[in-house]
């Protein structure tokens, strides 16, 4: 099991921090950080820096967790951001995958000084966690 500064450590060595491409991603994260559960959101998180018809879009998305409780303050589901935007997507929530992409893209050219993010957007995203507190998910059912 991985915690969540394994997870990022094990992307910082990779040059798939920087990709677009989410099956290369996932790719390069099940080498090192298999999913070990899967959620689905049943409640608007309480926090986020999202607007509240963003926030509510999380609601039926399933998002893989790949990082042991135990590392996770609180018990809550901590998520990499970049696989939580592609379930929105997979669900159809495009405005919602949208808003959080380009949440991403400000945010690492206001923290990243290093980072160019006109020309890496996914960056900060793919190295990020996003935490979903237990009253807000149940386990995804099986065989998705």
């Amino acid at each position: 099991m991985a915690s969540r500064q394994e997870v990022i450590a094990g992307l910082m060595q990779s040059e798939e921090k920087f990709t677009t491409d989410i099956d290369r991603y996932k790719i390069i994260l099940d080498g090192f950080a298999p999913v070990l559960r899967r959620i689905v959101v049943v409640r608007p998180p309480a926090e986020s820096p999202a607007p509240d018809y963003i926030v509510k879009d999380w609601v039926g998305t399933e998002i893989p967790v790949r990082t042991d409780r135990e590392s996770s303050p609180h018990g809550s589901n901590w998520v990499l951001a970049r696989e939580a935007i592609y379930g929105l997507k997979a669900k159809g929530s495009e405005d919602a995958a949208q808003w959080w992409e380009d949440f991403y893209s400000v945010e690492a050219a206001l923290d990243l000084s290093n980072i160019k993010a006109d020309e890496n957007p996914s960056y900060l995203a793919n190295v990020d966690f996003l935490g979903f507190d237990d009253e807000w998910v149940e386990p995804a059912s099986e065989g998705k």
